[in-house]
This record gives structure tokens, C-alpha cells and sequence, in this order.
């Protein structure tokens, strides 16, 4: 199959194969857009290629995946992706603040009243009529675009879990023993935020992390024995991060802070523990949560939902691990490209919450302190909030498809990732779209193309006019290439 891109974007065709074996074909093409003080989304001069493979945001043992690789095969939802910097409102230190993701429909007017009629067709409508309905139609209101989606976080600046002193520690301790363990003092305090004017949105600020002890540390000696890995996970370790002695990670996120074990505070005598500054409104990470975490009983459905940013949910997740499907020894025995029970879900990589229907191309994304006062496009609300609109430019991908037989056909593509960088004044689109490998109807060549909304439509009401005149001549034609409109 030849591939020719018409477009002025990085584009690639390459191989998918489902869970039956089933092989199709695939084509990518990601756009990259820029705005101004207007706040219209341009194409930018430089146009970013496809992203090969994940891309972290510093090493990939310790970090986070700031967009993860177009060369997936399929994506059943559009991910939408924010990487970002949370700014306080009017750029004045403030203890908490809130910032808001919005993507939405655009606005609409209301419909249009009808024309009044006369008593009949020979009669116009009084001047009266008329007058009314001219009213009526000045009267028009613009009615908001349908939410796709809407979420908010709560931001605050550095705070910290702060062990008590040992005399309190201490009649907790006597206090929890003469009640038989039913009542606890807490040994930790969660301090106030200090006021902050700026925090990065990301896995690293939210709740999260991992309490790793390597063997060449002092502190290797102060694991007791129930702590470590057994001696042959130790040695079948990699050399990139030093061996692990001891090793324990929160799955929904490794790369973040306020997860810890105790045996790591004891062995690096910890009396302070940095405790995330972005959360959930609806799930805000607590004392609680920190001590469950310490004593290792925290659930892991609850460490999922405390984890809260707009970046991608890493692949390490129990909840991503589990579409990957059944990986047993009858599937690695197997000649399968995929378990049975995969889920093309898993390539989603945004949050549950953060994956929407595919996007048509007229959207607008709403950011709310999530990009700096006074930058380029945004402006203040009345609450003294820095909000940024950027509405998609009504563009509309699609592919030609010519087969062996010399039918050819347009098939549209899906705008399947939407990645906005505020601070770097990027926001990026992936358009993709799935082909069946046929047989019966093998395809000679592809080619990706890009139409305005007005151009689209023109040709579509082109086709159906060609539709009409042909009339039972294109059904028979449709029939026998699989109902597929032809052009």
C-alpha cells in the first residue's frame, strides 16, 4: 500500500493487528498550534513529527510520561491532556487556589423564530406580525456549547506531613496500649500550606510516590529483614537506579509525594515528609491517608482516586495493567499478537475523566489559572481568575482511499489526542483513523488529506447531488464494494 500525504503535517501509515489476528492498516497525523494575544489557535510554523515513543518528563525510572507515543494502533476515546503550571489568581501568593479544565461545544444562538405568514399565500403578514418578529429575532440569545468535559483541582503551596515530638509520640504510645489499640493519637501532623504564586500540575505534586532503599545507601542496614526483597530479585536487578534492598511504590502513581512506609522513615530517620499540593475537591489526601499509607493498609482504589493532575495515567496502573488482558503461559506458548480479552482501552493514556468521545474539530478548551496573568490570549474574570479560550480552527482530517479494483473512497479521520502545553503556547492534535485489510478489496494506495468545515460540506452535498442523479446506479455500486460511499 503507497502512502501520500497532501498535507503540510507529519503523517505515517503503519501495521495494527486486532485480538483474532485480524491485521489493519493505520494512519497518524498530528498537528501542532500556536496562539497569540487574540487567543486564535494558528498552525504553527514549525510542526512537531509524531511522537515515537513515550516521552518522559526527566529519567524514566523516576519521573512521569508527559505524552506517550502516536504509534499506537487504536484509541477508543479522545485523551485530553494538559501539562501545565497552576499560577495564583492575579499572580498574589495564595495559601489554595483552584484551576479548571473545560472542553465544550461552541456557542450557538438560539434558533430562529419563524416568519410569520399571512392568511393565506396571497396575503403577507401585517406590519404588525413583522414588527414582532423582528423583536423576536434581535431578541436572540446565544446558548452555551453542550460540556464534554469539566474538571477542577485544588492547588496549594508546599506543606508538609511533620512527625509530633517524642514526648507526644510518647503518650500516644501508652495511651494506644492502655486502650488496647482503641484509641490513636496521631504521631504525624499535616502542616498549613505556605502561599505560593505558581506549582507545576503534574504526577510529581500529587499524591503518590514510592519508598525505595538501594543497597550501597547507609540506610541498608537499618531495613530489618521482613522489609527486604528476597536476595534473587535483588540480584536480577538492573544497574540503572543501583539494586534495591527494599522497594515499594504507590501503582496509580510512583512519581509522587506523601506515600511512604514506615521502615523508610526509620531508616532515613524522617521527621518530615512532603505532602502534595494538588488535589481532588471531591477525594482531598488527609492525616488519614498518609498514616494508612505508612502502615502499608492503604487501598489501592483509594490511592487511585487521591491521585489528581491532567497528565497521562502511566502505564504501571493497575487499572491500564488490567485491559491489557490475560497474560498466562497458554497466551506466551500461544502464536497470539493479543490475549483474547484485550482492551484497545489500554492506549487511552489520559485519566478516566479526562477521556471524551472523539472531538470534531470546533471544540473549545477552557483553561482557568492554569497559565500565567497577563500571558498571551488570557484574560481575568471577574473573580480576578486567569482564564485562556482556545477554540479548534473547524478543520477536518481526512484519508482517500484508492483500492486495486479503482474505487476509491474518503474516510474520516479522529482526533484521538488533544495535548495543551499553557507555557509553551502549544496545544497538539493527533488525527487517526483504522482500515481494514481485505482481501476481497485490497488497497493500493492512501491519502491524507485536510478540508475546512465548508469545504466538507460542499463536497458532501456534491456527492449526495451525484447520489441522486445516479440513483440506482450507486446503490448497485455501493453493494457490491461493501456500502461504502464512493466518490
Amino acid at each position: 500500500m503507497d502512502f501520500i500525504n497532501h498535507t503540510p503535517f507529519p503523517a505515517q501509515d503503519f501495521g495494527g493487528v486486532d485480538q483474532h489476528d485480524q491485521e489493519f492498516h493505520v494512519v497518524a497525523l498530528r498537528q501542532t498550534l500556536t496562539w497569540g494575544e487574540s487567543a486564535v489557535l494558528t498552525y504553527a510554523h514549525k510542526q512537531l513529527p509524531l511522537c515515537e515513543e513515550d516521552h518522559h518528563a526527566g529519567p524514566p525510572e523516576n519521573s512521569y510520561v508527559l505524552q506517550e507515543s502516536d504509534y499506537c494502533q487504536y484509541k477508543p476515546r479522545c485523551d485530553v491532556i494538559v501539562n501545565a503550571t497552576a499560577y495564583a489568581p492575579q499572580g498574589k501568593p495564595t495559601r489554595r487556589f483552584r484551576v479548571k479544565l473545560v472542553v465544550r461545544r461552541p456557542n450557538e444562538l438560539s434558533p430562529v423564530p419563524p416568519r410569520p405568514e399571512g392568511i393565506n399565500q396571497f396575503v403577507a403578514p401585517s406590519v404588525s406580525q413583522l414588527s414582532a418578529w423582528e423583536t423576536e429575532m434581535r431578541a436572540r440569545t446565544i446558548l452555551p456549547g453542550e460540556q464534554l468535559l469539566s474538571k477542577q483541582l485544588d492547588v496549594c503551596g508546599e506543606r508538609y506531613f511533620v512527625r509530633r515530638f517524642w514526648p507526644i509520640r510518647a503518650v500516644a504510645a501508652i495511651l494506644q496500649y492502655a486502650t488496647l489499640g482503641l484509641m490513636r493519637l496521631p504521631g504525624w501532623r499535616l502542616t498549613t500550606p505556605l502561599p505560593a504564586v505558581a506549582v507545576p500540575v503534574n504526577k510529581q505534586y500529587a499524591f503518590g510516590g514510592r519508598s525505595r532503599v538501594n543497597t550501597e545507601d547507609k540506610a541498608a542496614g537499618r531495613i530489618a529483614q521482613r522489609h527486604r526483597l528476597p536476595a534473587d530479585q535483588i540480584a536480577a536487578q538492573p544497574d540503572g537506579e543501583g539494586r534495591a534492598v527494599a522497594h515499594v511504590a504507590c501503582a496509580a502513581n510512583p512519581a509522587g509525594r506523601g506515600y511512604v512506609r514506615q521502615w523508610l522513615v526509620d531508616a532515613l530517620r524522617l521527621s518530615t515528609v512532603r505532602a502534595p499540593q494538588v488535589s481532588r475537591p471531591d477525594y482531598p489526601v488527609g492525616l488519614g491517608d498518609f498514616t494508612q499509607g505508612l502502615r502499608g493498609k492503604l487501598d489501592s482504589k483509594r490511592a487511585s482516586s487521591l491521585v489528581a493532575d491532567f497528565g497521562v495515567r502511566p502505564k504501571s496502573h493497575p487499572e491500564r495493567i488490567a485491559l491489557s488482558g490475560t497474560v498466562d503461559e497458554s497466551f506466551a506458548n500461544s502464536a497470539a499478537w493479543l490475549p483474547l480479552d484485550f482492551d484497545f482501552a489500554m492506549w487511552n493514556a489520559a485519566e478516566p475523566d479526562q477521556q471524551i468521545d472523539y472531538l470534531q474539530g470546533d471544540e473549545v478548551i477552557e483553561l482557568t489559572n492554569l497559565c500565567a496573568p497577563g500571558a498571551s490570549g488570557a484574560r481575568s474574570d471577574e473573580g480576578g481568575n486567569t482564564t485562556l479560550a482556545l477554540a479548534l480552527p473547524e478543520n477536518e482530517c481526512h484519508v482517500l482511499v484508492r483500492l486495486v479494483s479503482g474505487e476509491m473512497f474518503l474516510s474520516p479521520m479522529q482526533i484521538d489526542t488533544l495535548i495543551v502545553e499553557p507555557d509553551q503556547q502549544l496545544l497538539h492534535l493527533v488525527w487517526r483513523v483504522v482500515l481494514a485489510k481485505s482481501p476481497s478489496a485490497p488497497i493500493r494506495a492512501v491519502e491524507a488529506r485536510m478540508y475546512s468545515f465548508k469545504e466538507r460540506d460542499r463536497i458532501r452535498a456534491e456527492v449526495d447531488t451525484l447520489k441522486q442523479q445516479l440513483g440506482d446506479v450507486w446503490d448497485a455500486r455501493a453493494t457490491l464494494t461493501g456500502g461504502v460511499d464512493h466518490v
